[in-house]
């Protein structure tokens, strides 16, 4: 009987956890000798979106370019945090490449500013939540590819 309820309980346990999708994007410029790509982990329950994984890498060795995605990148975070919340971001520096690593919780943001803002459709919502639906036709019209 022990083991039929520790079987059950395993059974809620993993197929209740969240699910994701991967997505990603590449891009690179001649004009400003760059290189970019970005990966993206979803997160979802039912229908709605509860986090996202988002990793960026610039790589350029043009100084110019280094410095512009180094400010850029920093202030766009900082200003994303500031006014959305849910925002966690991690920049790591090298020589010649910029490593960005932001989670976003998805729960924590303030979705109505962001359609105010127009950051998001308001028919890809539903109070306070993005749906998974939603945001990934949000993604694919920034030509973000999603699995």
């Amino acid at each position: 009987m022990k083991k039929i309820i520790l079987l059950l309980v395993l059974i809620l346990l993993t197929g209740c956890g969240d699910k994701y999708i991967t997505c990603s994007s590449n891009n690179s410029s001649e004009d400003m000798k760059y290189d970019y790509s970005a990966s993206y982990k979803v997160y979802y329950k039912g229908k709605y979106v509860t986090k996202i994984i988002k990793e960026e890498i610039y790589k350029t060795e043009l100084t110019s370019t280094y410095n512009y995605f180094k400010e850029y990148k920093t202030l766009e975070y900082k200003h994303l945090s500031d006014v959305y919340g849910g925002y966690d971001y991690k920049i790591d520096l090298k020589r010649d490449e910029i490593k960005v690593k932001a989670t976003i919780d998805a729960k924590k943001l303030d979705v109505e500013k962001m359609i105010k803002n127009d950051m998001i459709d308001k028919y890809y919502t539903s109070k306070n939540r993005i749906y998974l639906s939603g945001l990934k036709k949000h993604y694919e019209s920034k030509n973000i590819i999603c699995k």
